[in-house]
C-alpha cells in the first residue's frame, strides 16, 4: 500500500471513531491505550493465538465456498472465529491506535501538515535497523521505548503516524495491509 492510500486509511480510522478517542482524555491516556494492546498482542503470541494456525485447523468447508459467501462469512463470523484476540488482531488494534492518535493530535493542535511531508517526493520510509534474533517480546518493549519516549511537539503526529507505518518492520511475519484491511471490514459490520 503506498503512502497516499496509508493516509486515507488512516483519515478514516479517526473519522468513524475506531481508533476510540475522545477530547477528555491526554495523549498519554492514548498512548497508555496501544501500549495495552501491545501487552495483549505479547501475550497472544506468547499463547500461540496465531490466525494462520486458526485458520488451517478451520473449518474445511470455508474453501468450498463461492467467492462472495467467502467474502460475506468471513467478514461477517469467521473474523471472530479465526482472527479475533490473535496477535495479528492485536497488533492492528495498535496500528489503528497509532494512526488514530496521528490524527487526533494532529487536527487537535494543528502542526506539521502530515499530507504534505508524507507525500513529498522526498520522503521514504525509514529502514529500520532491528536485530533478527529478538523476540517477540523485546520488539514489542522496543515500540514501548519509542511511545514512551514520545515528545509532545508540532511533528508528534508525523513520529506517530510514521512508527505506524513501521509496525511492518518490527513484525515481519505481520501483513499488516492485510490485517488492517480485515478489522476495518469487521469494524463497518459492527456498525450495522
Amino acid at each position: 500500500m503506498n503512502i497516499d492510500a496509508r493516509l486515507e486509511q488512516a483519515q478514516e480510522i479517526y473519522q468513524r471513531g475506531w481508533s476510540d478517542l475522545s477530547k477528555d482524555h491526554s495523549v498519554e491516556h492514548y498512548l497508555m491505550k496501544i501500549i495495552g494492546s501491545l501487552a495483549e498482542a505479547d501475550k497472544a503470541h506468547e499463547q500461540g493465538r496465531d490466525v494462520n494456525k486458526e485458520y488451517n485447523n478451520g473449518d474445511s468447508r470455508f474453501e468450498t465456498y463461492d467467492k462472495e459467501v467467502k467474502e460475506y462469512v468471513f467478514s461477517k463470523s469467521l473474523y471472530a472465529v479465526l482472527i479475533f484476540n490473535t496477535w495479528q488482531d492485536k497488533l492492528a488494534d495498535v496500528y489503528i491506535g497509532l494512526v488514530g492518535l496521528a490524527m487526533h493530535y494532529f487536527f487537535k493542535n494543528g502542526g506539521v501538515l502530515m499530507h504534505d511531508i508524507f507525500l513529498d517526493e522526498d520522503f521514504t520510509l525509514r529502514q529500520l535497523d532491528i536485530d533478527k534474533n529478538l523476540s517477540f517480546s523485546e520488539r514489542c518493549f522496543d515500540l514501548v521505548k519509542t511511545l514512551g519516549s514520545a515528545t509532545m511537539n508540532d511533528i508528534f503526529s508525523v513520529n506517530t503516524m510514521n512508527l505506524a507505518f513501521e509496525l511492518q518492520q518490527y513484525f515481519p511475519a505481520f501483513d499488516l495491509d492485510w490485517h488492517v484491511a480485515e478489522k476495518m471490514k469487521y469494524l463497518q459490520t459492527k456498525e450495522n
